[in-house]
């Protein structure tokens, strides 16, 4: 349940980000961003699908993806990338805000470090579950029968996502 619930959610994300990405106005006048930005809402989707198929490939890919993000966050890169404002932006529906250079980054609030500590944890706890022993075998048993999955797939419903 709580792969499916992250996979809608990957789904939601990348769909919301390429769908904002196609109508952004100053996205249109930056081909290789608009291109950066429709490759990672994507990229989002794909994983997605993995996940709902129950394929060890996107497991694998997530758990990663999720380590960079603590890294990311701790570190605050994602503030200094192009995409991920991009992004971000296509997705809140606001103007396209610049990223922030490097040595210009403001000093963090204690509120924000909190949050950030809080999203840090989370991250990490999705990637334990991810990685977990019982998240192996259930994505090895599905991935030996792919008519199990396909199968799973097909019946899904929204109950059972959430």
């Amino acid at each position: 349940m709580e792969v499916d619930l992250t996979a809608a959610l990957l789904m939601i994300g990348g769909g919301l980000g390429m769908s904002g990405a196609l109508v952004s106005p100053e996205l249109a006048d930056q081909a290789w961003l608009l291109v950066r930005t429709l490759s990672l809402g994507g990229l989002m989707v794909v994983v997605a699908l993995g996940l709902f198929a129950r394929h060890d490939w996107a497991r694998k890919f997530l758990a990663g993806a999720m380590l960079y993000a603590v890294y990311a966050q701790l570190s605050r890169r994602w503030m200094q990338s192009d995409v991920v404002q991009a992004w971000l932006s296509c997705v809140q529906g606001k103007s396209l805000r610049a990223p922030i250079p490097a040595g210009d980054l403001p000093p963090l609030s204690p509120e924000t470090a909190l949050l950030s500590l809080f999203v840090c944890l989370a991250l990490l706890g999705l990637t334990r579950l991810l990685l977990s022993a019982r998240l192996r075998a259930e994505f090895a048993a599905l991935g030996a029968s792919p008519s199990a999955a396909g199968s799973k797939l097909r019946h899904a419903t929204l109950r059972d996502w959430f």
